[in-house]
């Protein structure tokens, strides 16, 4: 049911993992982030919003995202200023941090592995 109102409904069509585990598991983009310290939602430990009040995504998401029809496998991510993007120091962990959280979603999920991956 949730699935199809999801802008990774299509993950499914790559990924070996369920829906669930897609979402809030710990190979989930929330699991890798949450591994490296980051309270994410949804997530295993925050399933939800509190307040159940998610944010439907921008312009990209909307545009190319597989909730609204595209093909596009879509996540937003949002960080607070405070303590992520507040310092340079805090930028640069932050960004290292998702990026390689990234690079394990993408080989886990789509069974590509970006970070040997040939480079031209």
């Amino acid at each position: 049911e949730y699935q199809d109102k999801s802008s990774i409904k299509n993950l499914s069509h790559f990924s070996k993992e369920d829906f669930l585990s897609q979402l809030k598991g710990k190979y989930s983009l929330s699991g890798l982030m949450n591994q490296k310290g980051y309270h994410i939602i949804p997530s295993s430990n925050i399933p939800y919003a509190k307040d159940n009040n998610y944010f439907k995504g921008g312009y990209n998401l909307k545009k190319y995202g597989s909730f609204y029809g595209g093909n596009i496998v879509g996540i937003q991510i949002e960080f607070p200023r405070s303590g992520f993007r507040d310092t340079q120091e805090n930028m640069k962990i932050t960004a290292k941090d998702i990026v390689e959280s990234l690079i394990e979603y993408t080989k886990v999920h789509f069974n590509l592995d970006l970070k040997n991956a040939p480079h031209n």
